[in-house]
């Protein structure tokens, strides 16, 4: 289990208002590769719930993919950010769908920082039931009934070079443990 960061300078959970955007980060293996819009399965809730990004502390879709590529994947490695979309859904189409329980904010904030788990100010939770596959059906739906407003287009490539300068210096720090 992860130890957040208690006490002077924790980041307060906030409510999300219900006009603000989130993002929800999809691996090539969870999106229609003809159309690239997310399966349903790409809105399988962790038990914690749906990891979002709130776009209030992320406003670019840039920083989702620098948080993304400063993360591990389950073997320590970084994880490869060029093998994810990034798709911009209103949290007003989150609680009108019905199983959706709620939509909040849920900042990630380490006491003990570690490389390959960046503290994530956006972090943002959806909660449903893991096995409400009409909720998955609806958020897939509304992607790509949206698509020119949903997918994030950016080019991936331009973060390259910084992104791996920063994943360097990260390597060469006290945190840095495999």
């Amino acid at each position: 289990m992860d130890e957040r960061f208690i006490g002077i300078g924790a980041w307060e959970i906030e409510e999300i208002p219900d006009g603000d955007s989130l993002y929800r980060h999809v691996h090539f293996s969870k999106y229609d590769k003809t159309d690239k819009f997310p399966l349903p399965d790409a809105f399988i809730p962790d038990p914690d719930g749906l990891s979002l990004y709130w776009e209030k502390y992320v406003p670019h879709v840039k920083e989702v993919y620098y948080l993304i590529g400063l993360s591990f994947t389950a073997k320590s490695k970084f994880k490869d950010h060029t093998g994810f979309l990034i798709f911009k859904i209103p949290k007003n189409n989150f609680i009108i769908i019905d199983g959706v329980q709620s939509v909040s904010h849920d900042p990630l904030q380490y006491a003990m920082p570690k490389v390959g788990r960046p503290n994530n100010r956006s972090h943002s939770l959806a909660i449903y039931d893991d096995s409400n596959l009409q909720v998955r059906q609806i958020l897939s739906a509304y992607c790509r009934g949206n698509y020119k407003t949903c997918f994030c287009k950016f080019d991936l490539n331009s973060i390259n070079k910084e992104l791996n300068e920063l994943r360097d210096r990260l390597e060469n720090t006290p945190y840095h443990k495999h």
